[in-house]
This record gives structure tokens, sequence and C-alpha cells, in this order.
């Protein structure tokens, strides 16, 4: 399951890659990726007044993982307690390099307690004139 995911993700992500540094956000499409969408979340990026994500999108097992859907929510960087910290420091990479990343680690659910050790594929979009404009990131999990 896990291996699918980010083997399914990479692909997509460089296809419409192309031979560009970055592939744009308007061709994405997660109908391409339908089999391993609902594991993913998309933000879209800010960097005005330092590093902010917002949720555009959470499938259904993320928002377990997270402990709650955060659709339309915008978290920064400065903010120390919320779902997914973890993450949000990857993505960081993400952005200075400009390229996938994969990563693991674990997440304490809010509302159960439990350990939750993911795997995450992090794929950046963009262009060269803006930067890094969206994120869309899978993962698989495992309760503990």
């Amino acid at each position: 399951q896990e291996q699918r995911l980010t083997q399914r993700l990479l692909r997509y992500w460089d296809m419409i890659r192309r031979d560009r540094s970055l592939p744009e956000i308007q061709h994405f499409n997660a109908q391409s990726v339908e089999d391993v969408w609902d594991q993913c979340f998309r933000v879209s990026i800010s960097q005005r007044n330092g590093l902010s994500y917002t949720y555009e999108y959470m499938g259904k097992p993320v928002i377990n993982l997270y402990g709650g859907d955060m659709t339309g929510e915008e978290v920064d960087e400065k903010m120390r307690q919320f779902p997914g910290s973890p993450l949000h420091k990857r993505m960081r990479d993400v952005i200075n390099e400009r390229k996938p990343l994969q990563d693991e680690g674990h997440i304490v659910n809010s509302k159960s307690g439990k350990i939750l050790k993911y795997r995450a594929c992090l794929l950046p979009f963009g262009n060269d004139g803006k930067g890094i404009t969206h994120m869309v990131v899978g993962l698989s999990y495992r309760e503990f």
C-alpha cells in the first residue's frame, strides 16, 4: 500500500512536470490518481508574511490522522500546536529544495491519544517565477 501510494504519486508528478523544473498546480487532476487521492491532502502556500499553508483538500484517512478536517484553515510555522506539525517542517524542506521528498515519523492523534506512524510523499507545484505555490502530500499510516 505505501509503495503504491508513493510510486503512483511520484510517477504522476513527473509525468505532468515534463521538462519543467516543477509542474504547475493547474495541470494536476485528482481523477488521474483517484486510487490514492483519498490518502492525500493539498495545500496552497503563501510566503508573504512568513510561510503559511491553507488546506484546500483532505481525504478521509488524512482527516482521521489529523484528528479533524482542516479544509479551509490556514496554519503557519509560528504555530506550535496543531495537527500534522511534524509534516510541516518537512514541507519547508520541499520548498527550499524544490523537489519531491519522502518522509516518515509519528503523530499523536488528538482524539484517540494513539500514536500514528506515518509515511508521506510530498510533491511541490509551482513555477520558476512564483516558486512553490502548492503542495500535494500523500500519507499512509498505522495506529499503535
